[in-house]
């Protein structure tokens, strides 16, 4: 039993890695698709979520943030940086919120000048 334990711990925080990266790389490509900062902050963390839902990851284990390159934010040929880290619950003890370990990934896309 302790091995099949180990396998489903091992198995969740595969499936977290590939989603971190996912959701990171579709909430900072939506961000800087975007016309405006606010209506991007929101598009760019649902974008996330969906990415991130494919593997198995809720709502309550993710954790968005966005910054720009210099402080300048969806002008033409600025950096937008998506940061995310996801939280990996102890399997079969998902509803305690323990987490055996938090993964993070970051994905920087330049915002196109003739968008």
């Amino acid at each position: 039993m302790p091995t099949v334990y180990f396998v489903i711990a091992v198995s969740q925080v595969q499936a977290a890695s590939f989603a971190v990266v996912n959701a990171a790389d579709h909430a900072a490509k939506v961000y800087a698709g975007s016309d405006e900062a606010t209506g991007g902050g929101q598009a760019a963390h649902q974008a996330a979520l969906f990415a991130a839902g494919d593997f198995g990851i809720g709502q309550d284990q993710l954790d968005l943030r966005i910054s720009c390159g210099n402080g300048a934010c969806l002008e033409a040929g600025s950096s937008v940086t998506a940061e995310v880290s996801i939280s990996v619950p102890l399997p079969l003890l998902g509803g305690t919120g323990l987490s055996m370990a938090t993964v993070n990934s970051s994905a920087t896309q330049i915002v196109e000048r003739f968008g």
